[in-house]
């Protein structure tokens, strides 16, 4: 697994919840959870299993 950190911020006031990720000095953002449901299978997707994301 990559030692580039991901982070889920806050949910938003529309509820949605944003990913980046911390590379080369800067964030990128990588997507946009709508649900919780969302962001479980958007972590899968770049390899991080549900229980190694806490």
């Amino acid at each position: 697994m990559s030692s580039v950190p991901i982070v889920v911020h806050r949910p938003s006031n529309s509820g949605d919840w944003v990913d980046t990720v911390h590379s080369g000095g800067r964030d990128e953002i990588l997507g946009t959870a709508h649900s919780s449901h969302d962001l479980v299978v958007f972590l899968e997707s770049v390899g991080i299993a549900e229980s190694e994301a806490i």
